[in-house]
């Protein structure tokens, strides 16, 4: 019979989670005519958090305006 200390082998930590996941989420607030729009993104963890807020407002500043993003928190 399996035990619970059997499968404490086969926890993931965070980052391991992130890897398997497909990278890390930036919490992304963008500012619209009709009020606040929050989102998640998700960007490569081999990205820093500068690079993945540069790379978010590449993104999406062509249809909001890059002064309406906001890059919150990646991890």
């Amino acid at each position: 019979m399996k035990t619970l200390k059997n499968f404490e082998a086969f926890k993931l930590n965070k980052v391991q989670m992130n890897a398997i996941a497909g990278g890390k989420t930036c919490t992304v607030t963008i500012e619209t005519p009709d009020g606040p729009l929050q989102i998640k993104a998700t960007v490569p963890n081999s990205m820093s958090n500068d690079d993945a807020s540069a790379a978010i407002h590449d993104k999406y500043a062509p249809v909001y305006g890059n002064e309406n993003i906001c890059v919150t928190r990646c991890s």
